[in-house]
């Protein structure tokens, strides 16, 4: 039996070569796409190596490499990664992930915005697992309309395993109206596009968030606007999924197959899963019965930006590598303030504010990947510090 079908491996499949087509294009140093790629869903004709645009994706030998290595990678096919390199077409390289393809375990990649990423392997099995526990959470579902790539652990269990353990067909965000039993499955930053751009939603519409908190003034958003469901997956690529919260709920639910580690310390909780696996929180999680828990802030210090982690220290340390830059902070906005990073920069002696400024922005732009890119610039004479002489804000 597959571990998965042809229609969810292939949406995976696409959803990763996008990514690395992209990525190839930054390590080339344009920092975008070097061509436009063909629309969604691609058909299995579709050529990978270099031929029209219409026909094919265009990729150099180089990218041809780097797409075999990312894919081998991801379906743990290291004795494959060659072949996969020499298919022709795009149906060449599902038949060749499906033949070598064990279907025990798939691995992801965290998303490094501030540092290396980090690959993540899950059992199938466990995963599976997941699955089980969130279907009977979602009932009536008829679609699944995706607004998340599927190479991601998130869009892969809720655009692959999920749709396909329910039955349901998947299209993307946008490329259909939204009708009444869809399953929305989204991030909060891409949620509050969804929120204005629908004054009222289609009756019996479901909605999921992960990757980032999802601010509770944007749920009341939704809900006033009629979404008649709204789910948070709480998680990590480390983890999958650890539970689940529906609104207005304000605590979240285990998932089935976790439950706490009572001999963990209460404010640093380790979790235990069926398979008995042992991972620790990477948050603070105050507990809220046997079973339900609150999520009071992460243990590691990173933040999100758009549903990626970003560590706001490395970004503070990589703008002081700038001749300009004799100090910097960087923190996450408040929510009046907006949704990105903000950094208060303390500029080398004699450096003018006016034409620093212009000359960080350029410089941000090219050495710092979006999220991690900070959309304000304070300047001072030195970082601020409260009273106590303590780090203070700005």
């Amino acid at each position: 039996m597959r571990a998965l079908a042809r229609a969810a491996l292939a949406r995976v499949v696409e959803s990763k070569m996008r990514a690395e087509i992209a990525a190839a294009a930054g390590r080339h140093g344009s920092g975008t796409p070097s061509r436009r790629l063909p629309p969604g869903p691609w058909p299995e004709a579709l050529g990978v190596g270099e031929g029209a645009p219409e026909e094919s994706l265009g990729c150099d030998s180089l990218e041809r490499l780097w797409l075999a290595a990312a894919l081998a990678e991801t379906f743990d096919l290291a004795e494959a990664a060659q072949a996969l390199n020499e298919a022709a077409t795009f149906g060449d390289w599902l038949d060749r992930i499906e033949a070598a393809w064990p279907g025990d375990r798939v691995t992801f990649l965290t998303s490094g915005s501030s540092g290396v990423p980090k690959p993540c392997a899950h059992a199938m099995a466990d995963l599976a697992l997941e699955i089980e526990g969130l279907a009977p959470l979602l009932p009536g579902r008829r679609r699944v309309v995706a607004g998340v790539p599927a190479h991601h652990i998130y869009g892969f269990l809720f655009t692959a395993m999920l749709p396909e353990r329910l039955g349901l067909p998947v299209v993307a965000y946008g490329s259909a109206p939204l009708a009444p039993g869809d399953l929305v499955v989204s991030f909060p930053d891409h949620w509050r596009l969804v929120a204005r751009s629908h004054p009222a939603f289609p009756p019996d519409v479901t909605g999921v968030t992960s990757t980032a908190p999802c601010p509770r003034e944007l749920m009341d958003d939704l809900s006033a606007r009629g979404i008649a469901a709204f789910v948070e997956v709480y998680g990590s690529s480390e983890t999958a999924g650890l539970g689940t919260r529906f609104y207005p709920a304000p605590a979240y639910r285990l998932m089935p197959q976790w439950r706490f580690d009572d001999g963990a310390e209460a404010d640093r909780p380790s979790l235990v899963h069926a398979s008995g696996r042992r991972v620790g929180a990477m948050d603070r999680l105050a507990r809220v019965g046997e079973r339900a828990f609150m999520v009071e802030g992460r243990l590691d210090g990173m933040v999100q930006v758009g549903g990626v982690n970003v560590d706001p220290g490395a970004v503070a340390a990589r703008l002081r590598e700038h001749t300009l830059v004799a100090d910097a902070a960087v923190r996450l906005m408040r929510p009046d303030e907006g949704t990105r990073l903000k950094a208060f920069v303390v500029l080398a002696p004699g450096t003018p504010e006016e034409t620093a400024r212009e000359d960080l922005r350029a410089w941000i732009a090219g050495a710092l990947p979006a999220p991690a890119r900070p959309a304000s610039l304070a300047f001072g004479p030195a970082l601020p510090v409260g009273a106590m002489g303590k780090a203070a804000d700005w």
